[in-house]
């Protein structure tokens, strides 16, 4: 017995060590993944390197943690480590190798290691929460920012500087920061619901000032699926609430309300208009360009960051000024610099997790398990209008889009372990009761 107790101690204190590795490397992880969103160190304090020092001890304690070997268990673990060795392979014979290394080792190295700590070390129900919520609390900071400092270009709402200089970047996060603070209160009392519900509000109103076509169309999307698997009473409460939201628009600038107006019409001939409709016409010849591309080097492409450089000679074969544009869609951004083999590499990573929520979210509702359901419900959200209105950016290499694919993927495995685990249970409660309480009890009970 001394002996085996001898064993045990080791052994249960070992746990202990990882528990707290694991614990502590989460922590220094969901700062980094704050304060990276939320760019405050952009404005304030940038030269004291914060986020770096955060990286760096997320990145360590990670890998004491084992978590960068789980991260690539899954299939999507798999695709994103076939897309970064394909990166690689690919910069050998990009068209522009000085600017396809440097997306390598400036952007997106960085990336693809916050993808991997965040897939593995999101490990319980509890942390997919606290992650959700962490990103929704830094878009909300983010939201602030960019009120305060009304900080524009022609007219649209921006933050200042960094990553999210750009309108479309910013709403983008506002509807991610919209659909995951909301976790906060699933399970609690209707007063916290409400008060959420109330937070959506400036979300949406920020989204609306960025003039964001592709945000507003991503919305309209997301609202027309929450109606149409809402109750009676929530349809007559959204109906409201898309009344309250169309009176906004008058709120927000002259400039964002005409841009997003073109969504619907585009008659108009105002300086608004005439911007809207070049930009449309910008970004559908970009399309075409990046398709081009895809199609004369569907293996290696033309090389990371050489879409603006090739898309430029294009341009001049058409006899047109070239407009030194990106593609405007992360996925033939990546089809066109990294060929078909990238695109099916990225593509297969953000279907395998929007399949996989969607398969989970079902599972969660046969069981009647309103935690795995509600939180599969605000992953879902958050990372299909992610996924969506990338079809309008270019955030292929980027951050949000590893970190977004990491917690998708992180999620679908926590919550699919998580049903596994609980359903067996349920299963052998039903058959006990059944036994003692006779199949005839069991039998008027589904009846009723």
């Amino acid at each position: 017995m001394a002996a085996s107790g001898e064993a045990w101690g080791p052994r249960r204190a070992e746990a202990s060590v990882e528990s707290s590795v694991s614990r502590l490397g989460f922590y220094f992880l969901l700062i980094f993944v704050f304060i990276s969103i939320s760019r405050i160190f952009d404005l304030w304090l940038n030269n004291l390197h914060i986020p770096l020092v955060f990286s760096l001890l997320a990145a360590v304690f990670a890998a004491l943690d084992g978590a960068f070997q789980r991260a690539f268990r899954s299939r999507t673990g798999k695709l994103m480590a076939m897309f970064a060795v394909w990166l690689v392979v690919c910069v050998p014979f990009s068209q522009w190798r000085g600017g396809s290394f440097g997306v390598l080792t400036d952007t997106f190295f960085k990336s693809f290691l916050v993808f991997a700590m965040a897939a593995g070390s999101v490990t319980t129900v509890a942390r997919v929460r606290s992650m959700l919520l962490t990103i929704g609390l830094a878009a909300s900071v983010v939201m602030v920012i960019a009120n305060v400092m009304q900080a524009r270009v022609r007219g649209r709402l921006m933050m200042p500087t960094g990553f999210l200089a750009n309108p479309n970047d910013l709403a983008q996060l506002m509807l991610v920061g919209m659909c995951f603070i909301p976790i906060w209160a699933v399970g609690k009392s209707l007063l916290a619901r409400g008060t959420v519900t109330l937070l959506m509000f400036p979300f949406l109103y920020t989204v609306f000032d960025t003039g964001s076509r592709a945000a507003l169309l991503a919305l309209l999307v997301l609202g027309c699926v929450v109606f149409w698997y809402a109750t009676v009473a929530r349809k007559v409460a959204l109906l409201v609430v898309f009344l309250a939201l169309g009176a906004s628009l008058f709120s927000v600038s002259q400039n964002a309300r005409a841009r997003l107006q073109t969504l619907f019409a585009s008659g108009g001939n105002t300086e608004s208009d005439d911007i809207a409709r070049t930009s449309t016409a910008v970004r559908t010849y970009a399309l075409r360009q990046s398709l081009e591309m895809t199609i004369r080097n569907p293996i290696f492409g033309v090389g990371p960051a050489g879409f603006a450089n090739v898309a430029a000679d294009l341009s001049h074969e058409d006899g047109q000024r070239a407009a030194w544009v990106e593609t405007h869609n992360s996925y033939t951004q990546v089809s066109s610099e990294m060929g078909i083999p990238g695109f099916v590499f990225l593509g297969g990573a953000v279907m395998t997790c929007l399949l996989g929520l969607t398969r989970v979210r079902k599972m969660a509702a046969r069981a009647h398990d309103a935690i795995v359901l509600g939180t599969a419900n605000h992953v879902l959200a958050g990372f299909g209008i992610f996924a969506f209105v990338s079809t309008f950016v270019s955030v292929a290499y980027q951050f949000h889009f590893s970190l977004m694919i990491g917690v998708a993927a992180a999620s679908l495995s926590v919550l699919e372990k998580e049903l596994r685990a609980r359903t067996p249970q349920a299963a052998m409660r039903a058959s006990t009761a059944e036994g003692r309480l006779g199949p005839g009890h069991a039998a008027n009970r589904n009846r009723g």
